[in-house]
């Protein structure tokens, strides 16, 4: 934990977190490869994802609802990031250009790369490019959609997952998160 505390000062990290709390979160992501976090509404779920993407590998990526992006840009902003080191992702050739940080949205992730592009999505496009995935609102993994399909299929390193939401009504709806985890 010490060596990840010395990595998480290197990066700057501790600029992108309000609440010490928040440190030991990110921490603890970096311990294993993979987990879930669940945090109530309005306590630093996406400074969390942040520094979880900030201390990953070369290329990270955030997913994100779509109505979330602004507010990902915003917390972005907030704390400093140089644009060069994020990006939102749009369009195909920006599946070529990955940043540090890369933000897609869970409907463009499962959508086509272009019209009649049949089964090439963004997600085959992007799998095994990203060290670290973030899936906020990790609840939204539930078993067998094509967006939960779309998110396995990258592949990446580590996976991390945070969620403000309660526990679904039915056990079955949290597998999805415990094969996330």
């Amino acid at each position: 934990a010490a060596q990840i505390r010395q990595r998480m000062v290197a990066a700057g990290v501790h600029r992108v977190t309000d609440w010490p709390f928040q440190l030991d979160d990110i921490c603890e992501f970096q311990i294993t490869r993979s987990g879930i976090q669940g945090h109530l509404m309005g306590t630093g779920k996406t400074r969390i994802g942040l520094g979880t993407a900030l201390l990953g590998g070369r290329h990270n990526c955030i997913l994100v609802e779509a109505h979330l992006v602004a507010e990902i840009i915003e917390q972005i902003e907030e704390i400093g990031l140089p644009p060069e080191q994020y990006q939102v992702i749009e369009t195909p050739q920006q599946c070529e250009h990955l940043r540090k940080i890369n933000i897609i949205t869970y409907s463009r992730l499962r959508r086509p790369i272009c019209e009649g592009a049949g089964r090439r999505t963004y997600a085959s496009r992007l799998r095994r490019r990203f060290h670290t995935v973030v899936a906020d609102e990790a609840h939204l993994l539930r078993n067998d959609t094509q967006q939960t399909r779309a998110v396995y299929q990258l592949s990446p390193k580590v996976r991390s997952g945070l969620s403000g939401t309660p526990v679904p009504n039915f056990v079955r709806d949290t597998l999805g998160l415990a094969y996330w985890s």
